[in-house]
C-alpha cells in the first residue's frame, strides 16, 4: 500500500500497489532461481529466466531453491508448481514441509499422487 494525495478528497488516500513484494522465481529447465517483483494481477504470471531465457514460475518469496545438482528435488518442486502450490505464506511452507515433502515421498511421482490425494480429501472435507 502506498499513500497518494487525492485532489478530489483533499486528503491522503491509501492506494494498492501493483507490485507489493519481491518473489522468487524458479526456472525448471536450467534449475536456477532468481528474484523479481511479483507482477500485477493483470500481467502474466510468467517471467523469463535470465540464464536460459526459458519461462520461469513464481514460487513465492519464502521459496528456498534446492541445489542445482539435486535433480530429484527440482522434479518435486516442479510437481508443486504444476499443482499451483506456492511458498507465499509461512503456513503453506509448514504444510508443504510437514505433509508433502516428508521422508515417505521421495520421487516426483509419489509427490504427485500425494498432492492429488490431498486435494481430493480437502475438497470432500475428509481426512488423509
Amino acid at each position: 500500500m502506498r499513500k497518494v494525495w487525492s485532489e478530489e478528497l483533499q486528503t491522503v488516500v491509501a492506494q494498492a500497489d501493483t507490485r507489493d513484494y519481491r518473489s522468487r522465481w524458479a526456472c525448471f529447465s536450467c534449475r536456477t532461481a532468481f528474484v523479481r517483483w511479483r507482477p500485477a494481477a493483470d500481467e502474466a504470471r510468467m517471467a523469463i529466466c535470465p540464464t536460459c531465457k526459458a519461462p520461469a514460475r513464481d514460487m513465492g518469496y519464502l521459496f528456498t531453491p534446492p541445489p542445482r545438482r539435486d535433480q530429484r528435488a527440482w522434479a518435486r518442486m516442479r510437481v508443486l508448481a504444476d499443482h499451483g502450490i506456492r511458498f507465499h505464506r509461512t503456513g503453506s511452507v509448514a504444510f508443504i514441509n510437514a505433509f508433502l515433502l516428508t521422508d515417505g515421498v521421495g520421487s516426483a511421482r509419489a509427490l504427485d499422487q500425494a498432492v492429488v490425494r490431498w486435494k481430493k480429501c480437502w475438497r470432500s472435507g475428509g481426512t488423509l
